[in-house]
């Protein structure tokens, strides 16, 4: 009973992990988005740029989110 009590108290923080990480990939790519005209005055650069840039950061955490629950997963089971 124990080990069971364990491994769903295991999965829900594997949830709120993965909640958590989304809840600021949304944040950080809304911010980005919003600021990007200052932004792109800033650095004396053109929008397209920086969405590209920001396309491409949203990607990439996208796809380290999308096989962290397996990872997470196979620790937990292992770990039993």
């Amino acid at each position: 009973m124990a080990n069971n009590t364990e491994n769903k108290t295991a999965s829900w923080g594997v949830i709120t992990m993965l909640a958590a990480a989304q809840f600021i990939m949304v944040l950080d790519t809304t911010v980005m988005n919003e600021s990007i005209t200052q932004v792109a005055a800033d650095l004396n650069t053109t929008i397209v740029g920086l969405q590209m840039a920001v396309s491409k950061l949203s990607k990439s955490l996208f796809s380290t989110l999308r096989y962290m629950p397996l990872f997470i997963a196979s620790k937990v089971m292992s770990s039993n």
